[in-house]
């Protein structure tokens, strides 16, 4: 499959089909866009952080957004989209005692590293994703992290999958929620790698 000849930056987020983010939305990147993809899931209340709490498959998540420091930069303003890796994505990726270690003190920088590959800027719904791809002729697209990572979006029948550059690869999942500042998109498997402990 032909990878779509654009990278959705962080300026751009999804001006193919236009993004969610009401305060910048497809207009702040000069492009028109698609006005129903800017049209979606009207934002609910709280913020990334309460989302990520209120839903109990995305707890160790939760934790690791905690133990990391990102909780303050979650409940800003944003807006960002948290691609969450669902409990059993993270312990099956990591492995239990690894996912303890990452939540110490000792391995922040890993834990804060491997969180923004999961998150990317603007408020970023399945609708827009999927509206991204019909415009680029079912081709996929891409979108950059916070971590400078390309994350690359296609259909695998109905589902959307979302692969990283290194080969990972997960579907989105679950039930998406869009709050305040932002949206968080479970999904079942890890897009960027732990680096191990400090030597």
């Amino acid at each position: 499959m032909k990878k779509s000849a654009f990278v959705l930056t962080a300026a751009a987020c999804l001006a193919a089909a236009g993004c969610s983010d009401s305060g910048n939305e497809a207009a702040a990147n000069g492009q028109g866009g698609n006005a129903s993809a800017n049209a979606s899931v009207a934002a609910g209340e709280g913020t990334i952080v309460t989302a990520l709490r209120g839903n109990s498959d995305l707890s160790s998540a939760s934790g690791l957004v905690d133990s990391a420091g990102l909780a303050s930069v979650l409940e800003g303003v944003g807006p960002y989209t948290v691609f969450a890796p669902t409990n059993a994505a993270l312990q099956g990726g990591l492995g239990e005692q690894h996912l303890g270690e990452l939540r110490g003190e000792a391995m922040r920088p890993q834990a804060v590293a491997l969180l923004r590959g999961h998150i990317v800027p603007g408020v970023v719904t399945r609708r827009d994703i999927g509206a991204a791809i019909e415009a680029a002729h079912n081709e996929p697209v891409q979108m950059r992290t916070m971590a400078d990572t390309v994350l690359t979006f296609a259909r695998d029948g109905e589902a959307i999958v979302v692969s990283a550059a290194d080969g990972a690869r997960a579907r989105l999942t679950g039930d998406e929620s869009t709050v305040q500042n932002g949206a968080v998109q479970p999904i079942d498997g890890l897009l960027r790698r732990a680096e191990g402990p400090p030597q």
